[in-house]
Protein backbone atom coordinates (compact mmCIF):
# COMPACT_ATOMS: atom_id res chain seq x y z
CA UNK A 1 0.00 0.00 0.00
CA UNK A 2 1.09 3.41 -1.14
CA UNK A 3 -0.41 6.47 0.38
CA UNK A 4 0.85 9.80 -1.22
CA UNK A 5 -0.10 13.08 0.95
CA UNK A 6 -0.67 16.91 -0.88
CA UNK A 7 -0.72 14.73 -3.81
CA UNK A 8 -2.28 17.92 -5.74
CA UNK A 9 1.42 19.02 -5.69
CA UNK A 10 2.87 16.26 -7.71
CA UNK A 11 4.68 17.06 -10.98
CA UNK A 12 3.05 15.43 -13.94
CA UNK A 13 6.21 13.00 -13.98
CA UNK A 14 5.98 11.74 -11.01
CA UNK A 15 1.89 11.16 -11.62
CA UNK A 16 2.73 9.28 -14.63
CA UNK A 17 5.30 6.85 -12.39
CA UNK A 18 2.66 6.49 -9.79
CA UNK A 19 0.52 5.18 -12.93
CA UNK A 20 3.13 2.72 -14.17
CA UNK A 21 2.88 1.38 -10.60
CA UNK A 22 -0.60 1.01 -10.14
CA UNK A 23 -0.57 -1.06 -13.12
CA UNK A 24 2.28 -3.67 -12.23
CA UNK A 25 0.44 -6.97 -11.79
CA UNK A 26 1.70 -10.63 -10.71
CA UNK A 27 -0.63 -13.90 -11.30
CA UNK A 28 -3.26 -11.28 -12.27
CA UNK A 29 -2.91 -9.71 -9.16
CA UNK A 30 -1.97 -5.53 -8.52
CA UNK A 31 1.42 -5.21 -6.91
CA UNK A 32 0.72 -1.73 -5.46
CA UNK A 33 -2.70 -0.26 -4.47
CA UNK A 34 -2.53 3.33 -3.95
CA UNK A 35 -4.11 6.20 -1.94
CA UNK A 36 -3.80 10.01 -2.97
CA UNK A 37 -4.59 12.14 -0.47
CA UNK A 38 -5.09 15.92 -1.50
CA UNK A 39 -6.37 18.97 -0.86
CA UNK A 40 -9.81 20.66 -3.44
CA UNK A 41 -7.32 20.96 -6.73
CA UNK A 42 -6.77 17.05 -6.70
CA UNK A 43 -10.33 16.47 -7.97
CA UNK A 44 -9.40 18.73 -10.79
CA UNK A 45 -6.02 16.60 -11.27
CA UNK A 46 -7.77 13.81 -11.61
CA UNK A 47 -11.20 14.75 -13.23
CA UNK A 48 -12.89 11.98 -15.19
CA UNK A 49 -13.52 14.87 -18.10
CA UNK A 50 -9.62 14.59 -18.38
CA UNK A 51 -9.79 11.35 -19.98
CA UNK A 52 -6.30 10.30 -19.57
CA UNK A 53 -4.97 7.02 -18.50
CA UNK A 54 -4.68 8.02 -14.92
CA UNK A 55 -7.56 9.55 -13.98
CA UNK A 56 -9.06 5.78 -15.79
CA UNK A 57 -7.61 4.23 -13.42
CA UNK A 58 -8.54 5.69 -10.20
CA UNK A 59 -11.49 3.03 -8.64
CA UNK A 60 -12.60 4.84 -6.06
CA UNK A 61 -13.11 8.57 -4.72
CA UNK A 62 -13.57 9.80 -1.07
CA UNK A 63 -14.36 13.59 -0.64
CA UNK A 64 -14.88 15.79 2.48
CA UNK A 65 -16.96 18.26 2.28
CA UNK A 66 -16.80 21.96 3.47
CA UNK A 67 -18.14 22.76 7.15
CA UNK A 68 -21.06 24.64 7.01
CA UNK A 69 -21.87 27.80 9.12
CA UNK A 70 -22.74 25.78 12.37
CA UNK A 71 -19.31 24.07 11.76
CA UNK A 72 -17.48 26.75 11.21
CA UNK A 73 -17.96 28.72 14.40
CA UNK A 74 -17.68 25.24 16.09
CA UNK A 75 -14.48 24.48 14.08
CA UNK A 76 -13.24 28.34 14.81
CA UNK A 77 -13.91 27.92 18.70
CA UNK A 78 -12.10 24.87 18.94
CA UNK A 79 -9.08 26.17 17.36
CA UNK A 80 -9.18 28.63 19.75
CA UNK A 81 -9.33 26.75 22.57
CA UNK A 82 -6.10 24.71 21.21
CA UNK A 83 -4.52 27.57 21.12
CA UNK A 84 -5.94 28.29 24.56
CA UNK A 85 -7.49 31.82 23.55
CA UNK A 86 -10.96 30.86 24.22
CA UNK A 87 -11.36 33.59 27.01
CA UNK A 88 -9.33 36.27 24.89
CA UNK A 89 -11.17 36.61 21.63
CA UNK A 90 -14.65 35.85 20.07
CA UNK A 91 -15.87 35.67 16.40
CA UNK A 92 -19.53 36.85 17.00
CA UNK A 93 -22.32 34.65 14.62
CA UNK A 94 -22.55 37.45 11.93
CA UNK A 95 -18.95 37.42 11.20
CA UNK A 96 -19.66 33.38 9.78
CA UNK A 97 -21.24 34.40 6.53
CA UNK A 98 -18.15 36.69 5.65
CA UNK A 99 -15.89 33.61 6.63
CA UNK A 100 -18.03 31.50 4.69
CA UNK A 101 -18.33 32.82 1.65
CA UNK A 102 -14.62 33.74 0.99
CA UNK A 103 -13.22 30.43 2.29
CA UNK A 104 -16.02 27.91 1.08
CA UNK A 105 -15.75 25.99 3.86
CA UNK A 106 -12.59 24.79 3.79
CA UNK A 107 -10.70 24.59 7.08
CA UNK A 108 -7.29 25.32 5.72
CA UNK A 109 -8.50 28.90 4.34
CA UNK A 110 -10.53 29.68 7.18
CA UNK A 111 -6.83 29.08 9.08
CA UNK A 112 -5.55 31.86 6.99
CA UNK A 113 -8.46 34.11 7.14
CA UNK A 114 -8.82 34.32 10.85
CA UNK A 115 -5.21 34.36 11.31
CA UNK A 116 -5.17 37.44 9.46
CA UNK A 117 -8.38 38.84 11.01
CA UNK A 118 -6.85 38.37 14.50
CA UNK A 119 -4.02 40.05 13.47
CA UNK A 120 -6.26 42.95 12.50
CA UNK A 121 -8.12 43.13 15.21
CA UNK A 122 -5.02 43.30 17.69
CA UNK A 123 -4.01 46.27 15.18
CA UNK A 124 -7.24 47.87 16.19
CA UNK A 125 -6.77 46.58 20.07
CA UNK A 126 -10.06 44.75 19.95
CA UNK A 127 -10.53 41.53 21.95
CA UNK A 128 -14.03 40.69 19.88
CA UNK A 129 -13.79 40.28 16.15
CA UNK A 130 -15.94 42.20 14.39
CA UNK A 131 -16.92 42.31 10.21
CA UNK A 132 -14.43 45.25 9.59
CA UNK A 133 -11.98 43.24 10.50
CA UNK A 134 -12.58 40.45 8.31
CA UNK A 135 -12.98 42.61 5.47
CA UNK A 136 -9.47 44.61 6.61
CA UNK A 137 -7.73 40.81 6.47
CA UNK A 138 -9.65 40.00 3.14
CA UNK A 139 -8.31 43.34 1.80
CA UNK A 140 -4.98 42.05 2.72
CA UNK A 141 -5.22 39.17 1.27
CA UNK A 142 -6.80 40.38 -2.23
CA UNK A 143 -9.06 37.24 -1.77
CA UNK A 144 -12.29 36.84 -3.74
CA UNK A 145 -15.43 35.09 -2.90
CA UNK A 146 -14.64 30.98 -2.53
CA UNK A 147 -17.29 30.49 -5.31
CA UNK A 148 -15.58 33.09 -8.02
CA UNK A 149 -11.56 31.10 -7.41
CA UNK A 150 -13.75 27.24 -8.01
CA UNK A 151 -15.52 28.84 -11.22
CA UNK A 152 -11.70 30.30 -12.35
CA UNK A 153 -9.91 26.91 -11.39
CA UNK A 154 -12.58 24.89 -13.05
CA UNK A 155 -12.43 26.69 -16.33
CA UNK A 156 -8.65 25.52 -16.21
CA UNK A 157 -9.39 21.77 -15.01
CA UNK A 158 -9.57 20.30 -18.48
CA UNK A 159 -6.63 21.75 -20.14
CA UNK A 160 -3.59 19.85 -20.47
CA UNK A 161 -1.18 19.40 -17.84
CA UNK A 162 1.63 21.32 -18.49
CA UNK A 163 4.76 19.93 -18.35
CA UNK A 164 7.87 21.67 -16.94
CA UNK A 165 8.98 24.66 -17.88
CA UNK A 166 11.81 27.50 -17.28
CA UNK A 167 9.59 30.06 -16.28
CA UNK A 168 7.94 28.31 -12.85
CA UNK A 169 9.89 29.57 -9.82
CA UNK A 170 10.96 27.66 -6.89
CA UNK A 171 11.05 29.78 -4.05
CA UNK A 172 13.09 29.16 -0.83
CA UNK A 173 15.31 30.87 1.96
CA UNK A 174 18.91 31.22 2.38
CA UNK A 175 20.15 31.37 6.07
CA UNK A 176 23.17 33.60 6.42
CA UNK A 177 24.83 33.82 9.86
CA UNK A 178 27.86 36.16 9.96
CA UNK A 179 28.03 36.75 6.38
CA UNK A 180 28.32 32.46 5.54
CA UNK A 181 25.76 30.55 4.70
CA UNK A 182 24.36 28.25 7.58
CA UNK A 183 21.28 26.25 5.37
CA UNK A 184 19.08 26.26 2.52
CA UNK A 185 15.49 25.36 2.52
CA UNK A 186 13.11 25.17 0.11
CA UNK A 187 9.43 26.21 0.29
CA UNK A 188 7.78 23.48 -0.64
CA UNK A 189 4.83 23.67 2.18
CA UNK A 190 2.34 25.88 2.79
CA UNK A 191 3.87 27.08 6.00
CA UNK A 192 7.31 26.80 7.58
CA UNK A 193 8.32 27.76 10.95
CA UNK A 194 11.24 29.42 11.86
CA UNK A 195 12.58 30.50 15.45
CA UNK A 196 14.90 28.54 18.39
CA UNK A 197 12.98 25.54 19.06
CA UNK A 198 13.85 21.83 18.42
CA UNK A 199 11.17 21.08 15.11
CA UNK A 200 10.67 24.35 13.94
CA UNK A 201 11.29 24.17 9.64
CA UNK A 202 14.27 26.60 9.91
CA UNK A 203 15.72 26.07 13.45
CA UNK A 204 17.94 29.57 14.47
CA UNK A 205 20.39 28.81 17.44
CA UNK A 206 20.38 31.88 18.96
CA UNK A 207 18.91 32.61 22.73
CA UNK A 208 17.65 36.45 21.04
CA UNK A 209 15.01 34.40 18.93
CA UNK A 210 12.02 33.23 19.96
CA UNK A 211 11.23 29.81 20.34
CA UNK A 212 8.61 30.19 17.90
CA UNK A 213 9.58 33.79 16.08
CA UNK A 214 8.45 33.97 13.02
CA UNK A 215 6.38 32.06 9.53
CA UNK A 216 6.33 31.48 6.36
CA UNK A 217 2.82 31.56 4.86
CA UNK A 218 1.63 30.40 1.37
CA UNK A 219 -1.27 32.08 0.00
CA UNK A 220 -2.60 30.57 -3.86
CA UNK A 221 1.30 30.67 -4.57
CA UNK A 222 2.31 33.72 -3.01
CA UNK A 223 4.85 33.81 0.40
CA UNK A 224 3.73 35.93 3.53
CA UNK A 225 6.42 36.56 6.26
CA UNK A 226 4.72 36.56 9.26
CA UNK A 227 5.85 37.92 13.28
CA UNK A 228 5.00 35.55 15.58
CA UNK A 229 4.93 38.09 18.24
CA UNK A 230 8.82 37.32 19.24
CA UNK A 231 10.44 39.60 21.59
CA UNK A 232 13.08 41.17 18.96
CA UNK A 233 10.77 41.47 15.88
CA UNK A 234 11.51 40.50 12.24
CA UNK A 235 12.89 43.01 10.29
CA UNK A 236 12.62 43.20 6.39
CA UNK A 237 14.50 46.71 5.22
CA UNK A 238 15.13 47.93 8.40
CA UNK A 239 11.52 48.02 9.59
CA UNK A 240 9.98 45.63 12.07
CA UNK A 241 7.04 43.87 9.99
CA UNK A 242 3.86 41.87 11.45
CA UNK A 243 2.50 40.66 7.92
CA UNK A 244 5.01 40.90 4.85
CA UNK A 245 4.68 40.34 0.85
CA UNK A 246 7.89 38.25 0.12
CA UNK A 247 9.73 39.63 -2.90
CA UNK A 248 12.78 38.28 -4.53
CA UNK A 249 15.79 39.35 -2.88
CA UNK A 250 14.37 40.24 0.19
CA UNK A 251 16.33 40.24 3.43
CA UNK A 252 14.54 38.91 6.61
CA UNK A 253 16.81 39.94 9.48
CA UNK A 254 16.00 37.82 13.21
CA UNK A 255 18.70 38.34 15.70
CA UNK A 256 22.25 37.43 14.35
CA UNK A 257 20.84 35.69 11.53
CA UNK A 258 19.91 36.97 7.88
CA UNK A 259 17.82 35.07 5.77
CA UNK A 260 17.47 36.13 1.98
CA UNK A 261 14.20 35.23 0.22
CA UNK A 262 14.64 34.25 -3.73
CA UNK A 263 12.49 33.04 -6.25
CA UNK A 264 14.69 30.88 -8.95
CA UNK A 265 13.92 29.72 -12.12
CA UNK A 266 13.33 25.96 -13.09
CA UNK A 267 15.68 24.39 -15.60
CA UNK A 268 13.73 22.86 -18.20
CA UNK A 269 13.64 18.88 -17.80
CA UNK A 270 14.57 17.42 -21.54
CA UNK A 271 13.19 13.74 -22.42
CA UNK A 272 16.38 11.33 -22.88
CA UNK A 273 15.72 10.78 -26.18
CA UNK A 274 18.31 9.94 -28.94
CA UNK A 275 17.88 12.60 -31.43
CA UNK A 276 19.98 11.21 -34.95
CA UNK A 277 20.62 13.79 -37.50
CA UNK A 278 20.91 11.81 -40.95
CA UNK A 279 22.41 13.78 -44.07
CA UNK A 280 21.49 12.91 -47.33
CA UNK A 281 24.01 12.91 -49.59
CA UNK A 282 23.54 12.71 -53.70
Amino acid sequence: LLVVDEAQRLKPQVLEEIRMLASLEEYGRKLFHIILCGQTELNQLLSPERKDALSQQVRLRCHIDPLAEEEVQRYIEYRLWIAGGEHSVEFPPETLPLILRFTGGIPRLINVLCDMTLIAASLRNRRFVDEDCVEAALRKLKWPPYAERISALSTDALLPRPGPGPDLPVARISVYWKGRIASEVKLDKERLLIGREAGQDIRLDTRKASRSHAQIVNIDGKFYLQDLNSTNGTWVKRQPISWYRLEHGDHIRIADFVLVYEERKKVPVLDQKVIRLVSKQD
